[in-house]
């Protein structure tokens, strides 16, 4: 099989071979045995991308977040321009309580990678909990202009509007979500937009909906 072959290779040389035995026992989650072989690609470059963001992916799943930051800053050095490594960076910022710091690598991520759904809809969802909605808002708009068939990205977009007060846009998302996924959920969120814009009747049609639903 493929790890068998791979066993076969110089891993004392053959970084490659090494990256990709990490990432068939990450699978399994034998975080150890990953973490074996990541070092051992570190001996070989130091300064190697993949593994450095392997390490402080590696580093988050053990808890250890300040590592996960220093791999992540290392990895920055070959490619700062990534959007998967600022988004990692964000994550590890979140566990040590440092949200100001992560809403600026997701939005370092997001701009680099608009169609980063990992980066955005994370950005989204801290925004919202620094009551920073309005922030998040032109790039769920951009995202939402070229794919428009991710609900959870519509929900996002429905949230931050309702939050400025944007009710109109807001139903209009959230019909936009409920047109994707017909469950209690994006019916709850229609009912709560519309009793913002005072609709009560539509406001309790949506939720009688939703319970229907749920």
């Amino acid at each position: 099989d493929a790890r068998r072959l791979l066993l076969t290779k110089d891993l004392s040389t053959n970084l490659y071979a090494n990256l990709r035995l990490a990432t068939m026992h990450a699978l399994r989650n034998e975080v150890s045995v990953a973490s074996n072989y990541v070092d051992a690609a570190l001996v070989i470059d130091p300064l190697d991308f993949g593994a450095r963001l392997f390490e402080g992916a590696l580093n988050i799943w053990n808890g250890q977040y300040d590592r996960a930051v220093l791999s992540f800053r290392i990895a920055s050095e070959r490619r700062p321009n990534s959007a998967s490594l600022h988004t990692n960076l964000a994550v590890a910022y979140i566990k040590l309580g440092r949200r100001d710091k992560a809403i600026k690598s997701l939005k370092m991520a997001v701009a680099i990678d608009p169609f980063s759904l990992n980066a955005l809809t994370l950005q989204a969802d801290l925004a919202n909990a620094l009551d920073q909605s309005e922030d998040a808002i032109p790039s769920l708009r951009y995202y939402l202009r070229f794919e428009q068939k991710q609900h959870g990205v519509w929900a996002r977009l429905a949230r931050a509007l309702l939050k400025i007060g944007e009710t109109s846009e807001a139903i209009a998302a959230t019909k936009r979500q409920a047109s994707l996924i017909d469950d209690s959920d994006s019916w709850n969120n229609l009912g709560i937009a519309y009793y913002a814009k005072g609709d009560l009747q539509k406001a309790v049609e949506s939720f009688k909906h939703a319970m229907e639903l749920s």
